[in-house]
């Protein structure tokens, strides 16, 4: 009778672990639809998610990459209409998995989903200036993924978040300043590399971050270049062209800047989940690019579009002051050349 109970005991916490860790099934939908993403077919990635919660309703995968599909639409096409949709299933995936992670004989599963759902909460509140938050939700991912690392060191997934966390953590010390201080960005970065050539789900995702790192460290000559080289794998992927416009601009390459601007202007009219703001800062970059090749009218025409925005229709667009005011002093300039005419 004891071996009975024994035995059954051990089929519970094998079935609990077999639960979270996604079956092949559920794994080939996650990478499918990870791969409509970055080939943008969001509504192919979006339904695949939806089916994953659908079919396995109380586990935290469907409702964590459909937010995380969403987020990526958010920050692609600066649409932020999904933003409480977004809050809400990270929510649902950290209520599925923390009862499970606080088991100590748990799987990496419940670990790792619990993490990746506080991560990208953190993510998310990092990219719009909520510091505090954003680093309370990365150090409870931080501790999830070191105890995914505990149980199995192999599990490379994780390394994407130890990444993003010791590389911003870092950048950010002057805004965490309470906060005992260490320079890890190299760390964070050798991390993110690992995850993009051995992760199991966030390989793109590690390299796409590897390109807004290089960006913000100055590094535009090997942002151009790993762009590029993103977009003979997905010609259609918008973030990489954002990336490659804002690199050529700083590097004054004047003619490859206009090339990117043009095409994400293709893309944000083709795409369906276009916000606002993805089209006044694209209005933006043409309006700068066209002035420094001397295309004075159409820098006029694409100033026009955003300075014309009326006041309670652009009080609804985020940042919109800030491209407002440079606009604005682009305008300036072309107001004291023959053509510029009088704007004021």
């Amino acid at each position: 009778m004891m071996r009975i109970i024994i035995l059954l005991l051990f089929i519970t916490i094998l079935s609990a672990d077999d639960f979270f860790a996604p079956d092949e099934v559920m794994d080939a939908r996650i990478r499918e639809g990870i791969e409509h993403i970055h080939y943008t077919r969001y509504n192919l990635a979006l339904s695949n998610f939806l089916l994953i919660q659908t079919e396995y309703p109380e586990h935290p995968a469907g409702y964590f990459f459909y937010g995380a599909a969403l987020e990526w639409i958010m920050a692609d096409y600066r649409n932020f209409d999904y933003q409480d949709e977004y809050l809400s299933l990270m929510q649902k995936s950290i209520k599925f998995s923390e009862p499970a992670a606080k088991n100590a004989d748990s799987s990496v599963w419940p670990h790792f989903f619990l993490g990746a759902a506080y991560g990208f909460q953190g993510i998310y509140l990092l990219k719009y200036g909520n510091w505090l938050k954003a680093f309370i939700g990365a150090q409870r991912g931080y501790r999830c993924f070191t105890r995914v690392t505990e149980i199995n060191s192999d599990f490379y997934d994780v390394y994407y978040g130890f990444g993003l966390y010791y590389y911003w953590k870092s950048d950010k010390a002057k805004i965490l300043f309470w906060l005992p201080h260490e320079d890890n960005k190299k760390l964070g970065i050798e991390y993110l590399e690992l995850a993009a050539e051995k992760g199991r789900y966030v390989g793109n995702e590690a390299k796409d971050s590897l390109i807004r790192i290089h960006f913000n460290e100055r590094d535009y000559d090997l942002v151009i270049g790993m762009a590029k080289d993103r977009m003979n794998e997905f010609p259609d992927y918008i973030f990489y062209y954002w990336y490659l416009c804002r690199a050529c601009i700083e590097k004054k390459y004047w003619s490859d800047a206009l090339n990117a601007a043009g095409e994400i202007e293709r893309l944000l009219e083709s795409s369906p989940y276009t916000g606002r703001l993805a089209l006044v800062e694209k209005d933006y970059y043409l309006a700068l690019i066209n002035y420094h090749l001397e295309n004075f009218t159409q820098s006029d025409e694409y100033c026009s579009r955003i300075i014309g925005i009326p006041g309670r229709e652009s009080a609804q667009i985020p940042f919109y002051d800030e491209y407002r005011d440079k606009t604005k002093e682009i305008r300036r300039r072309l107001n004291k050349l023959p053509i510029g005419g009088n704007h004021e």
